[in-house]
């Protein structure tokens, strides 16, 4: 029988820590770049439903 250093499930537990961790570096990339340089367009998308459903801005 072979045996491991490490105890079962820690492959999955990694493999989750790390999806969290490029999620959160993903987000703090759109925070800090805002949401035009993740999906181009987004902001005058969102800028004109504001305005069709009545709300001011600037």
């Amino acid at each position: 029988m072979e045996k491991t250093v490490l105890p079962e499930g820690v492959n999955k537990t990694n493999a989750v820590l790390a999806i969290a961790a490029l999620g959160v570096a993903v987000l703090m990339g759109i925070a800090v770049y805002g949401f035009d340089s993740a999906i181009p367009g987004v902001h005058d998308l969102f800028h004109d439903f504001r305005h069709s459903i009545g709300i001011s801005c600037h």
